[in-house]
């Protein structure tokens, strides 16, 4: 049975409309993130097979509302996202148009200019391209953006839509990835438009309804139509296909980081071949742009362009790094070197033959990487695989202190494969959430064992960089083996989340577990399950990390730090004490800006074990849309024989200052080595 949303009647699970008011049922769709690791498939699955289990499921429920939608002579209304003004906005939103009525396709007309209108039929793909797009009164280039890109492989793009044939009973379904995890989304076709009956958000050319549906089906998905403005392109790519996704960046985001030109056309390169998606971000970011500058050369800054092409090509004297862009809008292209009209063409004739398009007028321009690297902040790649890529998600929480247990998940991979690990943060598009920010991510891979049914960490062989974002991804190849993938994440820990607004938990805010999607794309089949059972797991995740990937410094003989700083979002300090008999002081004293101390406290000392590892200190970053800058000091000594405590470094009988209390104990106590 089920009951009506309208009347609260209960009906009988054979009917398709209520028998009181009728409305008609509308298949439900589960738009929450999983809660616990247990909420999702554990079992990796075909990508391609996942699809079509869903589809097939999906077109008989769809089938069923049609007939029944004719048998009763009415088209179909969605009654889980009605047709209101609640569909449209936040309930506190002032930028609201004079007029808005909500009309059937064939209720719809276009402006005098189009003309073309009047001559098609109503349908769903018509030989669809990225230049049928046209972006309304939304905000939400982001998303067109993305959804341009993927209209460059209309296979690709016809994926999205589980009904791709017009139907006048106005039922359609969407395919779309929130956050990593995939959702069936069921649509009407009553569309928002003006008063002169025009669609005020965004419409594609020749009476094609994939674009205002896909945008309606994503905003149905996170509340309202208003809830999706502001975005990259990344996070439209990875909602659309589902696949990996990265950004790559083009610009320098902090003085620490460095970005190589070398490296970015060999990432390029490669992503070309292997025949990745990508969408190249104009001006956006931390980008200080000039808007009159931008649009003398050509060049809307943010925007987003799709990379057709990307070549190396030589001359007798020179070699040319040449990447193929173009507009989604159709028109406004580059006029600098290399462009339609550029004399470079005419010098180097042989180029010219192989590579120009004369008379282009679909947006599309051809652009040295010197130059795209001047005005384009990064390029969003999304990583097409083949059919038998296999798929697997799982959810979990950030614990919000070392107290509280870190799930690590456990991989059995049974063949040498290639796997690419996305993690998503469950963050709200709503403006009563808005308050809410992405944690500080880090997916890191270690081999490991079981024994009586505990896993063992060992040494890590894979890592993302640590990063202040909702997407956080990694790529590697593991040999046959266990392994155990862990996710970090510490600056939620004092800063506070969610209700908090960013203050420290001092406030007395109680603080909420964030919760992430972990998705698993491997080029054959593995096995993954969730674990606790593991001591001392958070402490040693971060040595190993640390070990790993941090610059060593020989502080004394026996004695090693190793710190994790540039590309890693704050700082991280690990001391190691290889002595036989003797403690290891250091302490460590920092000042700094837009980074919060796991041990809430800018200065520590610490007395480290004979033959032990400690984490003495990680300080995160805490807003990712302002720099950060830290300063550190290290002052270390050997202790006297016998002795444990910190001497006059701190208290009687202290070995550590601030004390280890239970909230960061497991991440700040030695290990042994």
């Amino acid at each position: 049975r089920w009951i009506c949303s309208s009347c609260t009647l209960r009906n009988s699970s054979d009917v398709f409309q209520c028998v009181a008011c009728g409305t008609i049922l509308v298949p439900q769709m589960s738009i929450s993130p999983p809660s616990s690791v247990e909420s999702l498939q554990p079992e990796s699955m075909s990508m391609d097979q996942m699809r079509e289990i869903a589809e097939r499921k999906v077109m008989t429920i769809v089938e069923n509302i049609i007939k029944f939608c004719r048998d009763q002579n009415m088209p179909f209304v969605d009654d889980q996202f009605p047709p209101t003004e609640n569909a449209l906005y936040f309930p506190s939103s002032s930028s609201r148009p004079n007029k808005c009525q909500w009309l059937r396709p064939q209720q719809i007309t276009f402006s005098s200019n189009d003309t073309d209108w009047r001559n098609r039929e109503w349908s769903v793909f018509s030989n669809p391209s990225p230049t049928d797009i046209k972006q309304g009164v939304l905000g939400n280039c982001w998303f067109l953006s993305a959804l341009a890109v993927l209209a460059e492989r209309p296979d690709l793009l016809k994926r999205v839509m589980v009904t791709k044939n017009y139907n006048k009973e106005g039922v359609y379904v969407v395919r779309l990835c929130k956050a990593g995890v995939w959702q069936t989304v069921f649509v009407d076709d009553l569309l928002p438009c003006d008063e002169k009956r025009r669609l005020i958000y965004s419409h594609a050319r020749g009476k094609q309804l994939w674009v205002p549906l896909v945008e309606k089906a994503l905003a149905k998905l996170h509340g309202c139509y208003e809830a999706l403005q502001a975005g990259r392109s990344i996070e439209g790519l990875a909602t659309l296909t589902g696949y990996p996704c990265e950004s790559l960046a083009l610009q320098q985001s902090c003085p620490e980081t460095e970005v190589e030109e070398d490296m970015v056309w060999v990432k390029l390169l490669s992503s070309m071949e292997a025949g990745y998606l990508m969408g190249a971000s104009c001006g956006g970011g931390n980008m200080d742009t000039n808007d009159e500058e931008y649009n003398q050369i050509g060049l809307r800054p943010r925007h987003a362009y799709s990379v057709l092409r990307v070549t190396s090509e030589y001359n007798i004297k020179f070699i040319f790094r040449l990447v193929q862009l173009r507009n989604p809008w159709g028109h406004f292209s580059w006029k600098g070197d290399w462009s339609n009209e550029s004399v470079l063409w005419q010098q180097n004739p042989q180029l010219a033959n192989q590579l120009f398009q004369r008379n282009a007028d679909n947006g599309t321009f051809w652009m040295c990487l010197e130059d795209m690297m001047k005005y384009f902040d990064s390029v969003d790649i999304c990583k097409i695989y083949g059919r038998n890529w296999v798929e697997v998600s799982l959810g979990g929480k950030f614990p919000t202190s070392a107290a509280e247990p870190l799930t690590g998940f456990t991989l059995e991979v049974f063949k040498e494969c290639e796997l690419e690990f996305s993690l998503f943060q469950q963050l709200s598009r709503t403006q009563e959430s808005s308050n809410q920010s992405p944690v500080d991510t880090c997916i890191c891979i270690f081999r490991s064992s079981v024994f009586n049914g505990k896993a063992t960490i060992g040494t890590m062989v894979a890592s993302s960089k640590r990063k202040v974002k909702k997407h956080q991804s990694c790529s590697c190849m593991l040999d046959v083996g266990t392994y155990l993938v862990i996710n970090l994440a510490f600056n939620h820990w004092l800063s506070g989340y969610a209700g908090a607004g960013g203050s420290p938990s001092t406030s007395g805010v109680a603080l909420v577990s964030p919760s992430y999607v972990l998705t698993l794309h491997s080029s054959h089949a593995v096995g993954i399950t969730a674990c606790n059972n593991i001591d001392g797991l958070i402490a040693d995740a971060v040595i190993q990390l640390a070990l790993k990937a941090g610059k060593e410094t020989a502080v004394r003989d026996g004695v090693a730090c190793y710190q994790l700083t540039k590309g890693w979002g704050g700082l991280v300090v690990v001391a190691e004490n290889r002595h036989q008999s003797s403690c290891f002081h250091i302490r460590c004293e920092t000042t700094c800006n837009n980074l919060v101390s796991s041990r809430g406290s800018l200065y520590t000392a610490d007395s480290v074990p004979p033959l032990h590892r400690q984490v003495i200190m990680i300080l995160s970053q805490v807003d990712s849309y302002s720099g950060f800058s830290v300063k550190h000091k290290l002052t270390h000594r050997m202790a006297g024989n016998g002795v444990d405590d910190l001497g006059n470094w701190g208290p009687r009988s202290v070995k550590h200052d601030p004390p280890l209390t239970l909230d960061v104990a497991n991440l700040h106590q030695p290990r042994p080595l």
